[in-house]
């Protein structure tokens, strides 16, 4: 194996760039070179590109003898490739995930696919259609989105409804019924945390989007301490108690010709 160049990357990571293809992928299965070297390193997994379709016959793609109306069948990857088979492109599947709730109402849903070859994913989303058998489904960019949302049954986090196995608890009250069939709309009390108050209201760091604003303002926190002591020459000083040591020691003029520029 040869290697090219290194490339640092965000934090401790470091990107390997290798002479062609072939190499990168006997390195990125072969760990011995970098392992032996660096106990405790992991290589980054290959990079896949997911696609989101929509409108996909669930006829097609979900096993019929599975009875939760969500199962995928296990040929769905490889199906997938010899349907949209073109000369010029690799569309081999290498993952593929359904999004939409059990319902056997419903003749379709939707799904996100992961495509091994980035051209090929390029084109379905310029084309606009993927070919499942003898149907076809729209095709749009998929991207991950926060999920900021408790499970509306019993309005804790972590699941969504269609998968919960917990009785109801009230978003009000935190008791064992329906929000909808709640006797205490005034008595507050979080169904996440069981503490008094709003679920919103409390603070609790088992809501997804607390837990990111309070990891937030302490790294927010802790640079300005890190600035602050770099520019110290490492001397342990709060930022508040610096600022009145330099205004103390400034000159009555200085001080008021900052009040009239201010």
């Amino acid at each position: 194996m040869k290697i090219e160049f290194l490339r640092p990357g965000p934090g401790e990571r470091i990107e390997v760039v290798f002479k062609d293809k072939e190499q990168a992928e006997k390195a990125r299965k072969h760990t011995q070179w970098v392992t032996g070297q660096m106990p405790g390193t992991r290589i980054k997994g290959e990079e896949w590109y997911p696609i989101k379709c929509d409108m996909v016959a669930k006829q097609v793609v979900i096993d019929e003898k599975a009875s939760d109306d969500k199962t995928l069948k296990t040929t769905i990857c490889q199906d997938f490739g010899k349907d949209n088979s073109m000369e010029g492109h690799d569309f081999t599947a290498m993952k593929v995930h359904w999004l939409s709730k059990a319902d056997v109402t419903k003749k379709v849903g939707s799904l996100v696919i992961w495509l091994k070859n980035k051209l090929a994913a390029d084109y379905l989303l310029r084309n606009g259609t993927a070919i499942f058998g003898a149907t076809g489904a729209y095709c749009s960019k998929w991207e991950r989105r926060e999920d900021n949302l408790p499970c509306f049954n019993c309005n804790r986090y972590g699941h969504k409804q269609a998968a919960c196995k917990s009785t109801p608890r009230c978003a009000f009250c935190s008791r064992q019924h329906s929000r909808h069939n709640c006797t205490h709309p005034t008595e507050f009390k979080c169904p996440a945390c069981n503490k008094a108050g709003s679920i919103r209201a409390t603070g609790s760091t088992r809501v997804p989007l607390n837990r990111r604003m309070q990891a937030k303002v302490v790294g927010q926190q802790q640079q300005r301490i890190q600035t602050e002591q770099t520019r110290l020459g490492g001397q342990m000083l709060l930022p508040q108690r610096r600022a009145k040591y330099r205004i103390n020691k400034l000159p009555n003029r200085r001080l008021r010709a900052s009040a009239r520029s201010i």
